[in-house]
């Protein structure tokens, strides 16, 4: 019986080998999911009334995908009532584009764009997050909110004033304030317009003016100061101010002397100069 019971044990044996090497074939893990990575550029095609068109374009940073499925969520009472080139829906603010038979497939590095017409009321401020397949993308309208400020070098004749804009680089979805205040530097140079200025969803992209002021007696040998433009959650800019002309004194001409005596068949003289840099 003993050899008998050990063959039996040892065909046992081999048929659970065979079938955990086969279990394990069907259960072995699949290769990781595709790594997303995208860029979605969101703006308005068209606005009237009470109505508006979206423009959606994706760019798909990461692997190749084999279907999509865009989501976003509106900051106000924006509907989507139809669209195009994708499966739209929406609940509440939440919006959904699933991808079609003929979109879904996406190389990487590819961009393909999608759209809709919508109606709201009240304020239609762009949506700023969007995820694809769960990924959050880059962000509303594909800029990274930022200061956008030009000139950042500024030069103020002494007596006189200069200005340099400020506006945003995206719109923002509630309002923005960005403040001037002058540090170091020469004192003779002030903001004297435009410290504080406020910026919403509708005038973001407006540029609006910085006042700087030299006093007439500020003096170009003194330096120049820095102004810092700042808004809170934003990279602050440094704009540079510097004088031109002064050095202490108004502008003004020089005479001496101011009485002359001219002794007959003869000459006399008097001087002129400027009592500053001009």
């Amino acid at each position: 019986m003993g050899p008998h019971k050990s063959s039996w044990r040892r065909a046992v044996t081999a048929v659970a080998a065979l079938l955990l090497t086969a279990i394990g074939l069907v259960v072995s893990p699949t290769s990781a999911s595709a790594a997303v990575a995208c860029q979605v550029t969101y703006e308005k095609a068209w606005e009237g009334g009470n109505g508006f068109g979206g423009n959606v374009t994706i760019k798909n940073l990461g692997d190749p995908l084999t279907n999509w499925t865009l989501t976003f969520a509106f900051p106000g009472n924006q509907q989507v009532s139809q669209g195009w080139t994708a499966d739209w829906s929406q609940s509440g603010a939440n919006v959904t584009a699933k991808s079609l038979s003929y979109n879904g497939s996406q190389a990487t590095g590819a961009s393909w764009s999608i759209g809709f017409n919508g109606t709201f009321s009240g304020t239609n401020t762009n949506p700023t997050s969007f995820a694809i397949n769960g990924v959050t993308c880059n962000g509303g309208g594909g800029t990274t909110q930022s200061l956008v400020v030009s000139p950042t070098a500024v030069t103020v004749t002494a007596g006189s004033t200069a200005t340099y804009s400020v506006k945003l680089a995206a719109q923002p979805a509630s309002n923005v304030t960005v403040t001037s205040t002058a540090g170091t530097g020469n004192s003779g140079i002030t903001v004297s317009g435009g410290a504080s200025l406020t910026f919403t969803s509708a005038n973001w992209n407006t540029a609006q003016n910085v006042t700087l002021s030299a006093a007439a007696n500020a003096s170009s040998a003194n330096g120049t100061r820095a102004i810092t433009v700042a808004s809170a959650g934003l990279a602050s800019v440094a704009v540079t101010a510097s004088v031109q002309g002064g050095g202490g004194t108004t502008q003004s001409l020089v005479v001496s002397p101011t009485a002359v005596t001219v002794t007959a068949g003869s000459t006399a003289t008097y001087s002129v100069k400027l009592a500053a840099q001009p």
